[in-house]
């Protein structure tokens, strides 16, 4: 069973992914807790998703058969996103340390194009990392796992606080 956070104002999701039973499996939990959910296996059908402003939340793969969710990305930040969440997991334990280093790299890409959209982590092979490498990455605003929520170190006054109400609004678990 799957535990979701209950957040104001967030009530329509897009799911895009060209794996099939994933796309089921989130769309299909997604709307059991009771978001409305539309889903798409391609960049094409994303974007027309997106453009419709259906979404609060866009859950995407990166790689799509018809192009890369990452060339949408500066259409992306007209619609003023909030937050990039890095899903990263995998059932082959030998490629975690590869795919986070992928994934950090990715981060650090977006984060030299000065998007200016916070860059959070979860999933499985967030730990294949050591956390002091985790917490020492710059690209990386918070890392969500198994022992809690971590957020790198920030210089000091940085507005912790405000970044996460201007994120996420007010939460409740």
């Amino acid at each position: 069973e799957f535990l979701f956070m209950e957040v104001k104002n967030i009530k329509n999701i897009i799911v895009v992914d060209d794996d099939r039973s994933i796309r089921v499996v989130i769309s299909t939990a997604l709307t059991r807790a009771g978001y409305n959910v539309k889903s798409s296996g391609t960049a094409a059908g994303m974007w027309r998703l997106v453009e419709s402003d259906f979404a609060d939340v866009l859950i995407t793969d990166v790689g799509l058969p018809d192009g890369d969710a990452l060339d949408i990305l500066p259409k992306l930040q007209n619609k003023n996103p909030k937050l990039i969440v890095f899903v990263v997991y995998g059932q082959n334990v030998n490629a975690g340390t590869t795919n986070m280093v992928g994934a950090v790299e990715l981060s650090k890409f977006l984060k030299d194009k000065n998007i200016g959209i916070p860059i959070s982590y979860i999933g499985s092979y967030v730990q294949a990392l050591p956390k002091k490498v985790l917490l020492d990455e710059k690209s990386i605003d918070f890392i969500f796992i198994n022992e809690g929520v971590y957020i790198p170190s920030r210089p000091p006054g940085f507005p912790l606080y405000e970044l996460i109400v201007g994120i996420f609004g007010a939460i409740s678990v």
